[in-house]
């Protein structure tokens, strides 16, 4: 199976990924096994937080949760660059994608208590694999001690494909227009043609 995101990422993590994704299929019924049995198959696992966010982006293009931003800076928003982000001129979604957690959950934190100053009905989500920290942290959530994340999913189990299809049922995602909030990133949309990627203009 060929990648549907062929202009994202670069470098090492990327040629890992290619050779990853070519050997498996692609089941929309259980995105969660896609993206746990690409990891599995990472010979380099200091690699893992850049294929894991390919595989979401990749996971995202799939399922048609488009268009979305990758590697993203937005106005307003300095000195922050946003791992996903789903354009809705109201309810921007954040996907921060980490494969370890432990004190780093606090950098998307942080990242998002920035968004949300700037949309104040944005939300932002903390995809990882990291099954023990997600556990804690998603308590922390519950109790209101972490601002700026909504939700935290684990990547390789049923809870992410679910939140997906909440996702996709939820939101019409959009390109910014007018004013232009996304300042850097790759827009990664559908082409109505063809059905691949189609580059930012």
């Amino acid at each position: 199976m060929k990648s549907k995101v062929k202009k994202l990422g670069g470098g090492e993590s990327r040629k890992e990924y290619d050779k990853i994704i070519e050997t498996m299929n692609f089941n929309p019924d259980s995105t969660h096994k896609f993206i746990s049995d690409g990891l599995h198959k990472l010979e380099n696992t200091n690699l893992r937080g850049n294929v894991l966010e390919l595989f979401v982006c990749e996971t995202l293009k799939r399922l048609e949760i488009t268009p979305f931003y990758h590697q993203v800076r937005v106005d307003k928003i300095p000195d922050t660059e946003f791992d996903i982000v789903c354009y809705h001129p109201v309810y921007p979604v954040v996907l921060s994608c980490k494969a370890s957690l432990r004190e780093r959950y606090k950098q998307a934190a942080y990242e998002g208590c920035n968004f949300k100053n700037v949309y104040r009905n944005a939300k932002c989500y903390l995809i990882t694999v990291d099954k023990s920290e997600a556990v804690k942290l998603k308590k922390k959530i519950e109790k209101g001690k972490v601002l700026g994340i909504d939700g935290c999913y684990l990547a390789d189990h049923k809870e992410f494909s679910d939140f997906l299809i909440d996702l996709k049922n939820q939101y019409e995602f959009s390109v910014a227009k007018q004013i232009n909030p996304i300042t850097k990133g790759k827009l990664i949309q559908k082409n109505k043609s063809s059905g691949k990627v189609k580059p930012a203009s």
